[in-house]
């Protein structure tokens, strides 16, 4: 456990809101199957 918080504090010591930005973009922002196509999150087959 020592080792996640170290690895926490040290991403939080430039961007305080670092996790609380990664939890939004999770919760709001939805996979696609083909993102990896569209390098992004689109519905269109095309």
């Amino acid at each position: 456990m020592p080792v996640i918080h170290g690895i926490g504090y040290a991403i939080c010591f430039n961007e305080p809101l670092f996790l609380e930005l990664f939890l939004v973009r999770n919760q709001k922002c939805m996979k696609c199957k083909n993102r990896a196509y569209h390098n992004g999150n689109s519905y269109d087959v095309f």
